[in-house]
């Protein structure tokens, strides 16, 4: 591939102002969106999504204890988002009563890795004073820009007081 040094197509040493002219002509012909990972589009593959949650919850079998989750700033734990979206965990009790009793979110705006904190609410803060042990449901999921949300769900008990 040859710079040009006019518009006649002689070719020059890269310098000098065809250089700014080819710069700016691959500037304008590049692709909106960068291909990712995923796929051509740039966004995440469901099943690379799918992976990413399963891997989370894989590595929060058993959660933190009591007085860890009753920390005013939460619990914290790493997701390594293969591309942008919004990641959602939420903590609900099981049986007949699911109390939503912790959730956390977090925007990516690109493949990333970051903590995510997971808070805990109102009646799931009272709910873990009166109980040393619970059963539990967590639910991460996933929403790509412009794609379908991807939910993984795994049943996790409380270590006890601690």
């Amino acid at each position: 591939m040859y710079l040009i040094a006019n518009y006649a197509g002689a070719p020059v040493d890269p310098n000098g102002v065809a250089v700014h002219d080819h710069l700016l002509a691959l500037w304008k012909a590049r692709s909106p969106v960068p291909p990712g990972p995923g796929n051509a589009t740039g966004r995440p593959s469901a099943r690379l999504i799918a992976k990413a949650l399963t891997h989370y919850l894989k590595r929060l079998k058993s959660l933190p204890s009591v007085a860890e989750l009753l920390r005013a700033d939460g619990w914290r734990k790493e997701f390594e988002a293969s591309g942008a979206g919004l990641f959602t965990v939420r903590l609900e009790s099981l049986g007949r009563k699911g109390t939503l009793l912790a959730r956390g979110t977090h925007r990516f705006p690109r493949i990333a890795g970051a903590e995510v904190a997971v808070k805990l609410t109102g009646s799931g803060r009272q709910k873990l004073k009166r109980h040393a042990h619970l059963q539990a449901q967590l639910r991460a999921s996933f929403q790509p820009p412009g794609g379908s949300t991807i939910t993984r769900s795994a049943r996790v008990a409380t270590s006890g007081r601690q």
